[in-house]
């Protein structure tokens, strides 16, 4: 970073060093559906929520599942839009009731896409650079997005298996179909 404001919009204290950071959501299926803008490491995901304009893409109706530290009840109330979490374990009860535990096992099966995906983005080796030249950080929102994307089509990429008489095309276009 250029000087001390942006050194410390960029230091992240979890990874104790300068970082960005950036929000993709999924859809059910796995498939991308959102990507925010870059913010620095010191960014709070819930400010990252805020100005992704996400909720304004939601309907009522609509679902969104986050991870436990993910707190933007606040930024959804009211619109109709469901919040799953996995839930928090009380202070005062050492277990899950049943309900929790139905909840969580729903929960961690989803997940499971979500972490897929996380999976496809963490292949590439431009965003697990530690240092990046000046050269790519006004470019870094279009890498992000566009790395984004092509973990979305990675899976179509990497098979070998297309359905008999379907081109690549009309294999991605059924599986985006809606959910």
């Amino acid at each position: 970073p250029g000087g001390p404001i942006a050194g410390k919009q960029m230091l992240s204290y979890y990874k104790n060093c300068h970082t960005v950071k950036a929000m993709y959501t999924c859809a059910p299926n796995g498939a991308l559906i959102h990507y925010s803008d870059l913010f620095g490491g010191n960014s709070s995901d819930k400010e990252i929520f805020r100005q992704s304009d996400i909720v304004h893409k939601l309907q009522r109706g609509d679902g969104l599942m986050v991870d436990k530290g993910f707190l933007i009840k606040d930024l959804i109330q009211g619109k109709g839009i469901t919040l799953y979490r996995p839930p928090f374990l009380s202070e005062k009860s050492k277990q899950f009731d049943s309900h929790d535990r139905d909840s969580r096992r729903l929960i961690a099966r989803s997940r499971i896409t979500v972490e897929n995906y996380n999976a496809s983005l963490a292949t590439f080796a431009f965003l697990k650079q530690k240092k990046i030249k000046i050269l790519y950080t006004s470019l870094m929102n279009e890498i992000g997005c566009i790395c984004g994307f092509l973990a979305n089509i990675g899976p179509f990429m990497r098979s070998n298996k297309v359905s008999e008489g379907k081109s690549l095309p009309e294999e991605i276009d059924d599986w985006y179909k809606p959910w």
